[in-house]
């Protein structure tokens, strides 16, 4: 479905599936071709890698094939867009090596990778094992900086609202603590947070902490 950002009524522009059934994956906006992706999810006992397109003119989804070697197949990876440099990244989520559930590999995850969405080319930048997975934590691309922040999350039943940044330029890039001022929201998982390119701040919406869901909005200046 597509909303005017004008405001107005949804209207549908897809309505065939793809050749896939899952479910949790992450969707994003794809500034190269004008369309929407789809990375990742969960489907019929395994997870998946697949990346999706779908053509809002025909209304039809399109199987891309990434070349190179590919993040591994997983269930709710978060995921931010890097509109000038034409970049996606996907960080965290649980999945494993094949892409088998109950597989020995499966755990949740902490690597980061970006895929250039020109030449379709995966790069890992944070290899898998990696300092601590957060679970349900998103995460929001700084092109200024070049840096990408994540927020909160759960690991090991804990939620957390601790900020860390990726220094994309750094020899060693790993998710690094922020130091933030004033009060924080409460730690919590699954939900929004963006980067307001007009104002250079961070947005966070919503989201599920120990008292149930959210309904909060908060910003964070970024020097």
């Amino acid at each position: 479905y597509a909303l005017p950002i004008t405001g107005g009524s949804w209207s549908p522009i897809g309505g065939s599936g793809n050749s896939e059934m899952y479910y949790e994956g992450s969707a994003f906006w794809n500034p190269v071709n004008g369309q929407v992706g789809l990375w990742g999810g969960y489907g019929y006992g395994a997870f998946r890698n697949t990346f999706w397109s779908l053509d809002p003119i025909a209304g039809a989804w399109s199987l891309l094939a990434p070349a190179g070697v590919i993040p591994w197949p997983r269930i709710q990876p978060s995921a931010t867009i890097d509109r000038i440099g034409k970049r996606l990244f996907i960080t965290g989520g649980e999945g494993s090596a094949s892409g088998g559930q109950s597989h020995p590999t499966q755990q949740f995850l902490s690597d980061l990778w970006s895929l250039d969405l020109v030449t379709q080319q995966w790069t890992n930048i944070i290899p898998v094992g990696a300092g601590t997975p957060m679970y349900l934590a998103p995460i929001a691309y700084v092109p200024g900086d070049d840096v990408v922040y994540r927020f909160g999350g759960i690991t090991n039943g804990v939620y957390s609202n601790e900020l860390s940044r990726v220094d994309l330029g750094s020899a060693t890039p790993s998710f690094v603590p922020v130091q933030v001022y004033g009060t924080r929201p409460s730690p919590r998982w699954s939900f929004g947070m963006h980067y307001d390119v007009r104002q250079h701040r961070l947005l966070l919406v919503s989201g599920i902490d120990a008292t149930g869901w959210a309904s909060d909005l908060w910003e964070l200046r970024l020097p």
